[in-house]
């Protein structure tokens, strides 16, 4: 399920909503340039939220890189830190 929030009539900010077993994902938040800092991302984050909830997940998760900002507007919207994952990646051999 797609999430979108517009500002003077243009598309703004977006997010959706994954759900499998009870289990709510947001992924792909974004904001375009020109329409961040009004709290839109914040905005369709809570849609998708509620619409988790309302659907009866139990769980709603996001992810977020440790060292990006987002994670700190999760933190603001009520989401823990719970697990971090690394990824590893190797040049093949010339």
């Amino acid at each position: 399920r797609y999430f979108l929030a517009e500002r003077n009539r243009e598309p703004a900010a977006s997010c959706e909503l994954l759900g499998f077993d009870g289990v709510g994902q947001v992924e792909s938040v974004y904001t375009a340039a020109a329409h961040r800092g009004h709290g839109l991302a914040s905005l369709v984050v809570r849609a998708a939220i509620a619409a988790a909830r309302e659907r009866g997940d139990d769980l709603v998760m996001i992810m977020a890189d440790a060292d990006d900002w987002p994670q700190r507007l999760y933190e603001r919207l009520g989401f823990e830190t719970v697990d971090r994952y690394l990824n590893f990646t190797r040049k093949p051999p010339a």
